[in-house]
């Protein structure tokens, strides 16, 4: 199995669909019950692979989150 998920796009547009869902949902458990969800460094994952063009490691993967360049290329 490869150490990084790269998604086709369908899929990463329902994931990105999903996360502001479950942003939405996160946030109201929170005004419900004055704790947080638990899903705040999953989202981050998914935020900063999209913001910078990475892909994400499998999950429990030893050593980093994901990889790739970036989106200069560096």
């Amino acid at each position: 199995m490869s150490s990084a998920t790269t998604l086709p796009n369908a899929a990463a547009e329902e994931l990105a669909q999903l996360a502001v869902e479950a942003k939405r949902v996160a946030r109201r458990y929170y005004e419900l019950t004055g704790k947080p969800l638990g899903v705040t460094g999953e989202i981050a994952e998914l935020e900063a692979a999209r913001l910078l063009n990475l892909r994400l490691a499998n999950a429990r993967q030893s050593g980093w989150d994901a990889t790739g360049t970036g989106p200069d290329g560096a």
